[in-house]
């Protein structure tokens, strides 16, 4: 017999006595031995550990008994006891490989220190040899930085090996080296003889690709096209780069473009409003300061469907004016249609190098005998049946107005940076006979494809029309972004989307780092308001809620 296991009797009823049958023969290494391995074969392995222990104090030169001891002791959870265990089986035979990898495997729990030591003694005892690096690799790959430097070792003596890619690929995305990682998956694709190497096959009926630094399969059935942006997961949501390549890639400038001299414009509902206030306390020039008179500062976040966007600046550069009354203030009385409020305006948009326009909604009150829209609903005091009626505005018309905004301000200022967003509010409520939940997803519909529609029509010859994801990083980045209004975002929604948009567009200092941290704060605070409800968090209209770092101050020239 190799270790006895297999001619012992069955001692299953010693096992449940437990050590009673050991009491007249407390020294009986035979009936201990039986018994150990019994346990050990019935998987009670932490049992077996106190008969073991006899059995390696009698028989102290044996690897096997230690090797038995420390499995059972990690088996009971004793990770230092095992490591010990472990150290003394290395001492009563120091070139055994899987002793060397077992004792790996705890010290880098435990004591960090030894670990190179132990690896370096491990690696050289068959470091030449392919298949016991990849053992190796395989048995560390818990240690991620270990694992990654046996990998490499891999592809230096066995180029393009698929596992050691695809190993690498998953390890070093863990480590937070995204780049490096994709370069794996592209060596895969290449290795596999597909020159595209983003998405590789990797048989007749899948292919890989990397998603956040990950290998992973689909079907190989369909074309997948040059370009795969692929839905983030929630693992997603804690790569350091969720902003930069899920929620605003593709769509930012290479280089931040605003600074204090440059003059911006921005209305048209509630994010314009927002920007521009963040950008003011931030020490930026926003037009309204200079025209207080025009429209679009006094009624900037109360202008919010495309046809009252592009009134504004066909009153202002071309001096149309609507037939009828059509603007009203928050206060319900007629604006009316002032030269010296329309020439303010127009100075406003002469000098602008910048233009925010947010879109808010796609329902309208409109004069039906000339066709025009109002700003807002009709005032109760002038409201007139016959002619006055709503509907909602179609994509094909908010798609026409967005071009006719463009065009205009091509015209005047064909230098200036235009930036279109969509304001994540709801709708109060619709005049529609359906529920407003469902009306206010078909507005916000509507305007998001009206966006993108002009966006792929326009942005391809140029390179200073952007679109700003404040839609999306607010209903897509968050649990519960709204208030208990369901309409209205948190401060730290609001706060995250007002520095995500420094970050890309003013030139602040604001970094990578300095946003990932304020997301992460926002990301807290989110799950705040769903353990506790939304008075969790701070309600601030004043002030942002996240922390930042200062802005670096510029040296003396």
């Amino acid at each position: 017999m190799a270790d006895g296991i297999h001619e012992i009797p069955d001692l299953a009823a010693d096992a449940d006595a437990g050590p009673a049958g050991l009491t007249a023969e407390p020294v009986d290494l035979d009936l201990h031995r039986r018994l150990a391995y019994q346990l050990y074969d019935q998987g009670r392995r932490a049992e077996a550990a106190p008969h073991l222990r006899i059995l390696v104090a009698s028989e102290p030169g044996s690897l096997k008994l230690r090797r038995r001891l420390a499995q059972c002791l990690e088996a009971a959870g004793d990770d230092l006891g095992a490591l010990g265990a472990w150290r003394e089986a290395l001492a009563v035979k120091g070139d055994d490989l899987d002793t060397h990898l077992a004792t790996v495997r705890l010290t880098q729990n435990i004591d960090r220190g030894a670990t190179a030591a132990l690896l370096k003694a491990a690696y050289g005892l068959k470091a030449k040899r392919l298949d016991s690096v990849r053992a190796l690799a395989r048995q560390l790959r818990g240690a991620a930085t270990i694992a990654v430097n046996l990998w490499r070792r891999v592809l230096t003596l066995a180029p393009g090996d698929l596992e050691a890619h695809e190993q690498l690929a998953q390890l070093l995305r863990a480590l937070g080296k995204t780049d490096e990682a994709a370069a794996h998956v592209v060596a895969l694709a290449e290795a596999q003889g597909d020159a595209d190497g983003a998405v590789a096959p990797a048989d007749g009926e899948h292919i890989l690709f990397v998603q956040d630094g990950k290998v992973r399969k689909a079907s190989y059935a369909y074309y997948r096209g040059e370009t795969t942006n692929f839905y983030p997961t929630d693992e997603s949501f804690e790569a350091d780069d969720i902003l930069s390549h899920y929620v605003v890639h593709g769509m930012m400038p290479p280089e931040p473009l605003f600074d204090d001299r440059t003059n911006i414009v921005a209305f048209g509902s509630c994010f314009a409003a927002h920007i521009s206030t963040y950008l003011e306390n931030l020490g930026f020039l926003l037009g309204r300061k200079n025209a207080p008179k025009a429209y679009v500062s006094v009624m900037g976040d109360g202008i919010v469907n495309s046809h009252a966007i592009r009134q504004q600046f066909e009153w202002a550069w071309e001096a149309r004016k609507p037939a009828i009354d059509l603007w009203h203030g928050y206060d319900a009385k007629a604006l009316g249609y002032d030269e010296e409020v329309r020439l303010e305006t127009k100075r406003m948009f002469d000098a602008g190098d910048a233009f925010i326009i947010t879109l808010g909604l796609s329902e309208v009150w409109y004069d039906e005998p000339t066709g025009e829209v109002f700003w807002r609903a009709v005032p109760k005091e002038y409201f007139d049946p016959s002619r006055h009626k709503f509907r909602v505005t179609s994509h094909a018309e908010n798609t026409d107005n967005l071009r006719a905004i463009y065009q205009l301000i091509r015209r005047h200022r064909p230098q200036a940076k235009i930036i279109m967003t969509l304001s994540p509010i709801a709708l109060t409520a619709t005049f529609r006979p359906i529920a407003c939940m469902a009306a206010d997803s078909v507005s916000k519909a509507i305007l998001r494809s009206a966006l993108d529609e002009f966006m792929r029509e326009a942005q391809p010859t140029d390179p200073d029309l952007y679109y700003f994801p404040s839609y999306e990083i607010a209903t897509r980045c968050f649990t519960a972004p709204f208030n208990e209004d369901r309409k209205h975002v948190h401060n730290h929604v609001l706060d995250l989307n007002m520095a995500v948009f420094e970050r890309y567009f003013c030139k602040t200092g604001m970094t990578d780092e300095v946003l990932l941290d304020m997301f992460r704060q926002a990301q807290a605070l989110d799950r705040k308001v769903m353990r506790q409800g939304h008075w969790a968090v701070e309600r601030r209209s004043d002030h942002i809620v996240l922390r930042r770092p200062p802005r670096p101050v510029e040296p003396a020239a």
